[in-house]
Protein backbone atom coordinates (compact mmCIF):
# COMPACT_ATOMS: atom_id res chain seq x y z
CA UNK A 1 0.00 0.00 0.00
CA UNK A 2 3.20 1.94 0.39
CA UNK A 3 4.09 1.80 -2.99
CA UNK A 4 0.39 2.68 -4.32
CA UNK A 5 0.29 5.80 -2.12
CA UNK A 6 3.77 6.52 -3.72
CA UNK A 7 2.74 5.80 -7.25
CA UNK A 8 -0.93 7.94 -6.51
CA UNK A 9 0.36 11.22 -4.05
CA UNK A 10 -3.63 11.92 -4.24
CA UNK A 11 -5.14 8.45 -3.10
CA UNK A 12 -7.97 9.29 -1.19
CA UNK A 13 -10.25 6.27 -1.82
CA UNK A 14 -9.03 2.63 -1.83
CA UNK A 15 -11.54 -0.50 -2.48
CA UNK A 16 -10.68 -3.92 -0.99
CA UNK A 17 -11.82 -6.55 -3.00
CA UNK A 18 -11.97 -10.05 -1.63
CA UNK A 19 -13.17 -13.82 -3.47
CA UNK A 20 -16.40 -14.77 -2.71
CA UNK A 21 -14.59 -18.17 -1.92
CA UNK A 22 -11.81 -16.65 0.04
CA UNK A 23 -15.20 -14.65 2.22
CA UNK A 24 -17.25 -18.39 2.20
CA UNK A 25 -13.89 -19.72 4.37
CA UNK A 26 -13.04 -17.52 6.62
CA UNK A 27 -13.99 -16.90 10.43
CA UNK A 28 -15.89 -13.61 11.36
CA UNK A 29 -12.65 -13.58 13.66
CA UNK A 30 -10.40 -13.06 10.64
CA UNK A 31 -12.11 -11.07 8.90
CA UNK A 32 -11.94 -8.52 11.90
CA UNK A 33 -8.75 -8.82 12.58
CA UNK A 34 -7.84 -7.80 8.87
CA UNK A 35 -10.66 -5.11 9.24
CA UNK A 36 -8.71 -3.75 11.77
CA UNK A 37 -5.22 -4.06 9.94
CA UNK A 38 -6.50 -2.46 7.14
CA UNK A 39 -7.61 0.87 8.87
CA UNK A 40 -4.54 1.25 10.39
CA UNK A 41 -2.72 1.01 7.23
CA UNK A 42 -5.13 3.45 5.92
CA UNK A 43 -4.96 5.99 8.67
CA UNK A 44 -1.13 5.99 8.31
CA UNK A 45 -1.61 6.83 4.82
CA UNK A 46 -3.89 8.98 5.02
CA UNK A 47 -7.16 7.58 2.45
CA UNK A 48 -10.31 5.82 3.24
CA UNK A 49 -11.19 2.58 2.55
CA UNK A 50 -14.22 0.09 1.58
CA UNK A 51 -14.05 -3.96 1.86
CA UNK A 52 -16.07 -5.49 -0.78
CA UNK A 53 -16.67 -8.88 -0.10
CA UNK A 54 -18.74 -10.78 -2.90
CA UNK A 55 -20.93 -13.93 -1.56
CA UNK A 56 -20.79 -15.70 -4.97
CA UNK A 57 -19.19 -14.88 -8.53
CA UNK A 58 -21.61 -12.92 -10.04
CA UNK A 59 -21.46 -10.26 -7.59
CA UNK A 60 -18.08 -8.89 -9.26
CA UNK A 61 -19.55 -6.88 -12.34
CA UNK A 62 -22.14 -5.15 -9.92
CA UNK A 63 -19.04 -4.55 -7.69
CA UNK A 64 -17.07 -2.99 -9.94
CA UNK A 65 -19.92 -0.94 -11.47
CA UNK A 66 -19.82 0.65 -8.02
CA UNK A 67 -15.97 1.32 -7.72
CA UNK A 68 -16.72 3.09 -11.13
CA UNK A 69 -19.50 5.18 -9.84
CA UNK A 70 -17.89 6.13 -7.18
CA UNK A 71 -14.81 7.10 -8.07
CA UNK A 72 -12.42 5.09 -5.90
CA UNK A 73 -8.86 5.79 -6.70
CA UNK A 74 -7.38 2.45 -6.57
CA UNK A 75 -8.62 -1.48 -5.62
CA UNK A 76 -6.67 -3.71 -3.52
CA UNK A 77 -7.44 -7.01 -5.02
CA UNK A 78 -7.23 -10.01 -2.14
CA UNK A 79 -8.08 -13.30 -3.62
CA UNK A 80 -6.62 -15.83 -0.76
CA UNK A 81 -4.24 -14.18 1.59
CA UNK A 82 -5.14 -13.16 4.76
CA UNK A 83 -8.83 -14.43 4.35
CA UNK A 84 -6.97 -18.26 3.63
CA UNK A 85 -6.89 -20.34 6.76
CA UNK A 86 -5.14 -23.66 7.80
CA UNK A 87 -7.58 -26.27 8.50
Amino acid sequence: MELLKEIIPNLRRVAWLSSALSVANASPEVIKIVGENQQIVASALGFTWQAFRPAVESDYDEIFSRLATEHFDAVNIIWNSPWRQTK
